[in-house]
């Protein structure tokens, strides 16, 4: 990161993963309101991790009284994802930051691509920066991996959706980073739908049961899609 009073260059780069696998689509069923909610409990728990509030470097280097400005910019080629919580974050370490998001969720970005703009307090900018970037490269791994599966099936009668093999506690974020990437959600938690695993199955055999389990595949040619 550079640092001046004028201009500050916070650069991203992505963490890729692979956990992404094509079954039927489905959306979160959040509401708006409980989505704003979680994720302002994630937002403060991540800054109390971080104990921002007491980032002793900044304390002794930097005044309070410093103001300047600085840049969310783009590194590598990929979609972003995470711009409003981590928008968010630096509000919530200082409401009186100046956050402009340039870049939309969703949006295929290349190196100097800029991301957000920042102006305020430097000392609040270098409080908050890692962990707004720490979801910025999060979310964004996941969506542009989500844009590789995606093009990949490109015309064919098949969606990529995620899974429940989220990180604790940001199961929302990761969902919503999958959408950004073209991908579709499956189910948000346990009570969303029915699917039968093979420990299910497992468990009903320790009963003393035999299950049963047909797939149907309707028309006949989705078994070439299988």
């Amino acid at each position: 990161m550079y640092l001046s009073s004028s201009n500050s260059i916070l650069i991203i780069q992505y963490r890729h993963f692979n956990w992404f696998t094509a079954s039927p689509s489905g959306k979160i069923r959040l509401s708006m309101k409980r989505s704003n909610l979680t994720n302002e409990y994630i937002i403060k728990q991540a800054i109390a991790e971080d104990q921002a509030s007491k980032d002793v470097t900044t304390a002794i280097l930097i005044p309070d009284n410093q103001y300047g400005t600085a840049t969310i910019t783009a590194k590598s080629m990929g979609i972003v994802a995470g711009t409003e919580v981590a928008g968010d974050v630096f509000l919530t370490v200082d409401s009186e930051l100046q956050v402009e998001i340039c870049l939309k969720d969703g949006t295929a970005i290349k190196p100097g691509d800029i991301i957000a703009k920042l102006k305020g307090r430097i000392a609040s900018i270098l409080k908050a920066e890692r962990i707004a970037l720490n979801f910025l490269q999060h979310l964004s791994g996941i969506a542009t991996e989500t844009s590789y599966y995606v093009e990949a099936i490109k015309g064919l009668p098949t969606k990529i959706t995620d899974t429940r093999k989220t990180l604790p506690g940001l199961r929302i974020l990761e969902k919503q980073a999958v959408l950004a990437g073209g991908g579709k959600n499956h189910r948000m938690n346990l009570e969303d739908g029915i699917l039968i695993k093979d420990n299910h199955i497992a468990a009903l055999y320790q009963q003393g049961l035999n299950m049963l389990v047909r797939v149907f595949l309707y028309p006949v040619e989705a078994i070439l899609y299988a």
